[in-house]
């Protein structure tokens, strides 16, 4: 009984607060810390902000959110009473990222204001870089891979595009390697299939674009990796989204150039009911200084389906796209709408949606 009593008084407190028409006070004794000079080998670090509750209102964090992955706040979950104190802790790994950083942690809740900023910085000191950092991806043989992937970013569809992947023999034999060509297609060749590499030395794979004309999106291939003529479990996925060519156009040019601006770049449908009608709209304006022409708009269409109201907009005007995703089965969707257009600062933009189908 008594810890039912408990639970009622402090459910009864926490919707006091949401309903409080007064906010509290809080203080924190800093709003910045700077951990100076960490090394990135040493791992995470962490710093405790101590706060307060100066007012007359029990105090609650609703919200906190980071502006990068690599930071982690621990903070109680709980009501802070008037008079009480508490540490704000957080967290910092830096990992793979050498140099200056600064980051911030913003929590919401029912302070005056409504919303505190803490801020952390300082300067990671890389570590030493051995094999494995260059090469991270261990395949059989001693073999080591540079990465899994190339990403092209946008591909101009005129002309070819390179890219490249590194291999590493970390062993005390001569051994092949190569990327398998059987599935390669007719927009794209590997130079050198397959070398030879003598012992503790690298080669380079380099992978080529060749577009067709009027290929415009995403393209997208895996392609098996060969070592001794042994297919390896990892694939390298190759990626780019093909655009104009913009390498040509003069400075006058992109000054006076289309600029593409989205009224929203994510919208997530949350828990939806299967059958449920799950469409958004999004508006497109040209905020530049001629018409906005939209090339080409990629999606999945197995999982949504996307139309776009106008193809081409003038100077100063808007036109609406529809996104209507798929709900006839329970899953989780994650899907990209890429909009290709002749804005050559950002031929690329991309509309995330997410939706959990129950």
């Amino acid at each position: 009984m008594r810890s039912l009593l408990i639970y009622i008084c402090l459910l009864m407190t926490v919707l006091n607060i949401k309903a409080q028409p007064e906010n509290t006070i809080v203080y924190f004794d800093q709003m910045e810390w700077n951990f100076g000079v960490i090394k990135e080998e040493d791992g995470k670090v962490s710093h405790s902000f101590h706060y307060s509750n100066g007012g007359k209102s029990p105090l609650m964090f609703y919200s906190v959110n980071t502006s990068c992955g690599c930071t982690t706040p621990t903070y109680r979950k709980e009501p802070l009473l008037p008079g009480n104190s508490d540490d704000f802790i957080v967290t910092y790994d830096p990992t793979g990222r050498p140099g200056r950083f600064e980051k911030y942690i913003i929590i919401q809740g029912n302070m005056e204001g409504n919303n505190i900023t803490l801020k952390i910085k300082g300067v990671v000191e890389a570590k030493p870089r051995g094999i494995e950092d260059d090469y991270p991806i261990l395949l059989s043989k001693g073999i080591r891979l540079s990465d899994s992937q190339i990403d092209f970013g946008a591909i101009p569809n005129t002309r070819e595009s390179s890219g490249n992947v590194k291999f590493y023999n970390n062993s005390d034999n001569r051994i092949k390697v190569g990327i398998d060509t059987n599935k390669i297609p007719e927009w794209m060749k590997v130079d050198v299939p397959e070398q030879v590499i003598e012992p503790h030395t690298s080669c380079i794979e380099n992978i080529v674009i060749s577009p067709e004309k009027d290929m415009w999106g995403r393209r997208s291939i895996m392609l098996p990796i060969i070592v001794d003529n042994s297919v390896q479990p990892i694939e390298l996925f190759v990626h780019g989204d093909l655009t104009e060519d913009f390498a040509l156009i003069s400075a006058e040019e992109r000054n006076n150039a289309p600029y593409c601006i989205l009224s929203s770049y994510f919208y997530s449908f949350s828990d939806s009911r299967m059958g449920e009608e799950l469409k958004r709209e999004f508006t497109i304006t040209n905020k530049g200084k001629s018409p906005l022409k939209i090339r080409y708009v990629d999606y999945n269409k197995n999982k949504i389906n996307v139309s776009i109201h106008e193809s081409e907009i003038a100077v100063g005007q808007s036109t609406k796209i529809t996104i209507m995703v798929n709900s006839d089965t329970a899953e989780d969707i994650a899907e990209i709408i890429r909009i290709i257009s002749n804005d050559p600062i950002y031929p690329v933009r991309e509309i995330r949606v997410i939706a959990k189908i129950n």
